[in-house]
């Protein structure tokens, strides 16, 4: 194996794959770079055995075919070290890669390429391309109400559904909801629901978070493969049965009105500014035309901030996670966020529009009421 590339064009592949890299050393491999030389394309594949990622970079000088792996942390630090626009080169002999660039010369100590695994993919059962910004809208609006490291395993993760119109996301963490659907055809023979992890979530919206070239998805029953010009994404399956969310949506909510999503985050900020990290709870007081947001702390400290709202219904006061509802805030963009509810002890519903498409009435974040 031999190929001379220049300093930037090898950067970026390589920390697309980073994030797939194993940290804890469980075994030498994981922690090592997949480099394979073909018909002059580069390709760089990374895998903790959960995930898989490649990404691939024509070569614009002549090569010689091959692989081997390199330890990806070391790779990525002389590249870091090398400066702008250098050229570098690499020869592979005998299980070393020798790395030249200028009067610099690395020579690293390698693992065959024959011993590097890869994730086991599945038949696929569904297949669909989208955008890029399209996966990024629909995983921005919901991933942030993922659980971590949850004991209910199947809720470190999103829901992905798929019928043949309406392709759906849904995750939750017992505290909150958010989900979002679009109308989008699909090659399904049947409806499909999966769990893709936290992990393969966070890494998909670092992989796509720039450009708006398609993308093809296709879903098996343990793999979701995500397909891009110049990139691969491979996972593994959350095994479990994800929370019925129809049941946690309101079916009727008699009160609703609008509200100015920035006014409104405004108002929870400086309320929140008095909190602890354990403390995160308010009282939304919703009398007409006008809501009221009151806390008191555990050193008896109190706070009330107040925001102009088109509401004419009954004077009723929820307790909520701050936390929750600025998070969300901080997630939509458009200028006015529609709120509703049924009671004080009920969820509230938030709703607002996403995205260029105006998909008002697609997307919900529910929020369950908290004891103050």
């Amino acid at each position: 194996m031999q190929f001379t590339i220049q300093r930037e064009a090898l950067l970026k592949p390589l920390q697309r794959v980073q994030g797939a890299l194993e940290r804890k050393q469980t075994l030498p491999i994981l922690s090592n770079v997949l480099v394979v030389v073909k018909s002059q394309l580069l390709s760089l594949t990374g895998t903790d055995l959960e995930i898989e990622m490649i990404a691939r970079v024509g070569l614009t000088q002549s090569a010689v075919a091959g692989s081997t792996t390199i330890p990806g942390k070391k790779l990525i630090d002389i590249c870091k070290a090398l400066p702008e626009q250098a050229q570098i080169s690499f020869e592979l002999v005998d299980n070393k890669v020798i790395v030249r660039s200028g009067r610099s010369r690395f020579t690293i100590a390698c693992l065959p390429a024959n011993d590097f695994p890869f994730v086991e993919e599945s038949p696929g059962d569904v297949e669909l391309s989208m955008k890029q910004s399209v996966l990024r809208q629909l995983l921005d609006v919901v991933s942030f109400a993922m659980a971590q490291q949850d004991v209910r395993y199947y809720l470190n993760g999103v829901l992905m559904t798929f019928m043949h119109n309406e392709v759906r996301m849904v995750a939750t963490d017992g505290h909150r909801l958010a989900t979002m659907a679009l109308p989008m055809r699909a090659s399904v023979n049947q409806p499909l629901a999966v769990i893709v992890p936290r992990k393969a979530v966070l890494e998909m919206q670092r992989l796509f978070a720039e450009g708006d070239e398609e993308i093809g998805l296709v879903i098996g029953k343990n793999h979701l493969r995500a397909v891009s010009t110049h990139t691969s994404f491979i996972s593994k399956l959350i095994e479990g049965k994800f929370p019925d969310y129809q049941r946690v949506l309101p079916q009727t909510t008699p009160y609703q009105f609008e509200v100015s999503r920035e006014l409104l985050k405004q108002a929870l900020s400086r309320v929140s500014v008095l909190f602890t990290d354990k403390y995160r709870g308010v009282g939304l007081q919703f009398t007409p035309n006008l809501l009221r947001i009151i806390a008191t702390t555990p050193d008896k400290d109190e706070v009330e901030d107040e925001v102009e709202i088109a509401y004419d219904g009954p004077s009723i006061e929820i307790g909520a996670n701050a936390s929750y509802l600025i998070e969300y805030l901080n997630i939509v963009k458009s200028n006015l966020v529609r709120v509703a509810f049924t009671s004080a002890n009920h969820v509230i519903l938030f709703n607002a529009d996403i995205g260029e498409d105006n998909l008002a009435g697609q997307h919900a974040y529910v929020v369950m009421p908290m004891r103050l």
